[in-house]
């Protein structure tokens, strides 16, 4: 029997929601057969509010084809913080019979009454929402408080943990010399890694708050910019490598120092940006925007937590404190290993998806 996994995001892409989707994919697969739909055939998506309604007819059409293609072959359909697909999903589960799994990746109402002014739309998510996770026949919340928060309007909600294969661990490092310098120089430097994609609205401030502070920052500090930029500044202190196919981004991960993720609007769910350095036992430094959402870790312990305006003066000392950063790093991997190994999430979400029945290798 199959699973569809229904992503609203480019599978193909190393960012954000498809970074997810790959490992529950991953994980499935061991023991399922996976069928999915995703948004690699229209490039670059847009956020959840600025979708035109062609657009979505076209979301819904494909999921309408796959379900109709294997009708009676599918147990679970599993959206991935999938809120506009899951009502063609549900009613086509009334017919055909299969169970629901909703991923949800934040909180949708709480995250847009952040930044979103318009009150109409506020209730039009929240509409949505409690439609969603009240008739989901599981709800996987990655978060805790995602889970307090969706359990109050279904009683089987979840917590599944972002997760990272250990596998990468063991990547060697991969040397950045072509852009800075020889081998010596390159040691010599206090290396701090900056996640995009930089092309995305509510990464920009990040990088516009790192390019209009980069003269305060001491000279033997390189930032290395991970990720699509839409804006790129011609800076000796600047190293950008552009996307990065998986493999060679984990090598990146592997071979910086330090993790810059300062947050101005907070997403209410982990980030994969500073979860991924803490598995590399690398130390992050955030804003306290940055921790909503992220459990398990204490400022100053397993990482670094400074106001905007403290971020200068602290990333300049760090580079002179390597014992500091290395063990905050290392407090930084044992939190990870115990709240966001692969192992421990793994084995939960294939135990979720039993609890539903669903045959094992029965395809």
């Amino acid at each position: 029997m199959r699973i569809v996994l229904s992503v609203p995001a480019d599978m193909s892409r190393m960012e954000g929601t498809s970074v997810r989707a790959k490992r529950v994919s991953s994980v499935l697969s061991r023991d399922y057969k996976i069928e999915i739909v995703d948004f690699s055939r229209f490039g670059k998506v847009r956020p959840l509010l600025e979708i035109s309604l062609f657009f979505l007819v076209i979301w819904w059409l494909m999921s309408a084809y796959k379900i109709l293609k294997f009708r009676k072959k599918i147990e679970v359909v599993y959206c991935s913080n999938d809120w506009f697909g899951f009502f063609v999903y549900y009613t086509f589960s009334k017919i055909f019979g299969y169970h629901i799994i909703f991923e949800a990746h934040s909180i949708l109402s709480e995250e847009y009454r952040i930044y979103e002014k318009s009150n109409f739309k506020i209730r039009f998510l929240g509409y949505i929402e409690n439609f969603v996770i009240s008739r989901a026949d599981i709800v996987i919340a990655l978060a805790p408080n995602i889970r307090k928060f969706y359990r109050r309007r279904n009683s089987r909600t979840f917590l599944i943990s972002l997760f990272l294969d250990e596998k990468y661990l063991e990547l060697k490092e991969l040397k950045l010399e072509r852009n800075i310098g020889p081998s010596r120089a390159y040691r010599k430097y206090f290396k701090i890694g900056m996640i995009g994609p930089f092309d995305a609205p509510q990464n920009l401030w990040a990088l516009e708050f790192l390019y209009s502070h980069l003269d305060k920052f001491i000279d033997v500090i390189k930032f290395i910019i991970i990720g699509k930029v839409s804006k790129k500044r011609i800076h000796k202190k600047l190293v950008f490598t552009g996307y990065l196919p998986s493999e060679e981004y984990f090598k990146v991960l592997a071979s910086v120092d330090a993790f810059l993720v300062p947050v101005r609007i907070p997403t209410l769910g982990p980030h994969n940006k500073i979860l991924e350095p803490m598995h590399f036992s690398k130390p992050v430094i955030t804003t306290p925007k940055g921790l909503i959402g992220l459990c398990y870790v204490t400022s100053g312990k397993e990482i670094f937590v400074f106001e905007p305006d403290e971020i200068i003066r602290s990333v300049n000392a760090l580079a002179f404190n390597k014992k500091c950063a290395l063990k905050v790093g290392i407090w930084g991997n044992r939190s990870f290993k115990l709240h966001y190994s692969y192992d421990i999430n793994s084995k939960k979400l294939l135990e979720v998806v039993k609890s539903l029945g669903v045959t094992k290798n029965g395809y």
